[in-house]
């Protein structure tokens, strides 16, 4: 199942969305889901098994040309909210090379939960994983496995 993903760009060049947005492998995934789904903790899982956190909770999307970019935030940046645990600085955590700055968006994750969430549309197909939530570290696992065997790259855009 697909995540459409369709953006209107303003004159900013820039939209943002409700998602956290890590480098796996090299690809950013969006993680998606309602409002206490587990993206942070899904993305704090991942970071602790060696890939990279670029922005929790507001991803700004922008193109390059045909990619897709997300980004965040200036000052939000490698930084995770876990209600658990409050703010998080992954970079003081696990080391610089744990969190970018962007990346370019190849693959969404899609955590059900039963809750309602809204569909993202435009004109962008992204490869899509979708979980029922389950342990973080197990989650995190399938996440870049699924990222590694199916060799996604970041999509390029309809013209």
């Amino acid at each position: 199942m697909p995540i459409a993903l369709t953006a209107t760009f303003t004159a900013s060049r820039h939209v943002s969305l409700h998602a956290t947005l890590v480098s796996v492998w090299g690809c950013g995934v969006l993680l998606c889901g309602a409002p206490g789904a587990g993206k942070s903790s899904l993305a704090l899982a991942l970071v602790a098994q060696g890939q990279r956190l670029v922005i929790d909770d507001l991803v700004l999307l922008s193109r390059d040309g045909t990619r897709l970019i997300g980004s965040g935030v200036p000052g939000w940046q490698g930084k995770l909210l876990i209600p658990e645990h409050g703010l998080l600085d992954v970079g003081e955590l696990y080391g610089a090379k744990a969190t970018q700055r962007a990346a370019p968006i190849g693959a969404a994750v899609y955590l059900y939960t039963g809750k309602p969430t809204p569909i993202y549309t435009a004109q962008y197909a992204l490869p899509t994983c979708v979980l029922r939530r389950a342990a973080p570290a197990h989650m995190a696992q399938t996440v870049a496995d699924w990222v590694h065997r199916h060799g996604v790259a970041a999509p390029q855009a309809h013209p």
